[in-house]
């Protein structure tokens, strides 16, 4: 919600739980971070922020989907979202591993879904598209060169 990366967060559950969390968490604390992000979360309107970043993330997932809609071949499923920053696509009879290095060639990322499943032939036909950092255009720009790829690969 602030900066996803940074890896701060809160747990709301029954005291058992959290002593046992807390053994686990111990060597990760940062303490500079954590007075960082207090002091951050002091000086704003927190439901503002929200507001707004659901908006911008909003606008940026239904571009993808749109885009996914709009270019990707009917081979590809995809489904939508309860939350967070990504989609998973399934693209039947290709290994989005090897789709990843011809697409990075081209200037389009994603993570390929074997990293993901336990049976990683499942997984080897998906892969996840993030939203949260390119904008709308560079979304559709991605998904048409995206499209482009699986397509060629599909016809081989």
């Amino acid at each position: 919600m602030v900066a996803p990366g940074l890896r701060i967060g809160w747990v709301a559950e029954a005291p058992e739980f959290i002593t046992t969390l807390a053994w686990f968490k111990k060597d990760l604390d940062h303490p500079f971070a954590q007075a960082t992000m207090a002091t951050y979360l002091e000086s704003i309107n927190f439901e503002k922020r929200l507001k707004t970043l659901r908006g911008t993330y909003q606008t940026k997932f239904w571009a993808l989907l749109s885009a996914l809609d709009q270019y990707l071949p009917k081979s590809a499923s995809w489904y939508i979202p309860d939350g967070g920053y990504f989609v998973w696509v399934r693209i039947a009879g290709i290994d989005t591993s090897q789709l990843l290095i011809q697409a990075l060639s081209e200037g389009v990322s994603f993570v390929p879904g074997k990293y993901f499943f336990l049976d990683q032939q499942i997984g080897s036909e998906c892969l996840r598209l993030s939203f949260s950092y390119a904008d709308q255009d560079e979304i559709v720009k991605g998904i048409q060169k995206l499209s482009t790829i699986v397509k060629r690969n599909l016809s081989l």
